[in-house]
């Protein structure tokens, strides 16, 4: 696949950031501040590597990561380390330190940001013409069911393309999920049906 395709659903949402202003001024932030974020880790990176240079070796922080990532290995899915202790990533001590609520929320922001892609490459650009409150509500939907899942709903997902929102909020009661996740499904098929935030 070439490598703008990657870029296509951003492009997407650009092109149709008048009929959803609040989401595209949003996602204009949130890219601006990943922007900001990388110049800032670039700048920060250089200078310490040159900083490590005048000492005569690389930055002092660039080395360490280096050596732990060495000496613990990176693990991206939950496992006990040799002491018993749930561990992940490098190194990180779940049972002991868990994590902090800003590293859950990158971790979220990044899942959200997965979902869209997702739905994207089943609703095409038709998933940025919704009105934002259909789309937290798949957004939602997608997050909770995972993408295997949320396929399953077919029938809900022929509705939304047809624009009937009445059909796709009915089809969203005929599953386990519906029994199983109970007031969140409710409150997602609520926006669904009226465009509005549960």
């Amino acid at each position: 696949m070439a490598p703008w395709r990657a870029l296509e659903p951003w492009l997407t949402l650009w092109s149709y950031k008048m009929h959803n202003r609040a989401t595209f001024y949003v996602l204009s932030v949130l890219f601006f501040a990943v922007f900001v974020a990388g110049i800032c880790t670039a700048t920060i990176i250089a200078s310490t590597v040159g900083a490590g240079k005048d000492r005569g070796g690389e930055g002092e922080m660039l080395k360490i990561e280096k050596q732990i990532l060495k000496h613990e290995g990176f693990e991206p899915f939950p496992y006990k380390c040799t002491k018993g202790k749930l561990t992940i990533g490098i190194g990180r001590n779940l049972d002991d330190r868990g994590i902090t609520m800003d590293e859950a929320l990158i971790l979220l922001r990044n899942d959200i940001a997965a979902c869209e892609m997702d739905l994207y490459k089943i609703f095409g650009k038709e998933f940025f013409e919704l009105d934002i409150a259909r789309k937290h509500a798949l957004i939602g939907m997608r997050f909770n069911l995972g993408a295997t899942r949320f396929r399953g709903f077919t029938e809900m997902i022929q509705a939304i393309r047809n624009r009937n929102f009445v059909e796709a909020a009915q089809e969203m009661e005929k599953s386990l999920w519906w029994k199983d996740v109970g007031e969140r499904a409710r409150t997602l098929q609520s926006m669904m049906l009226s465009g509005g935030e549960g």
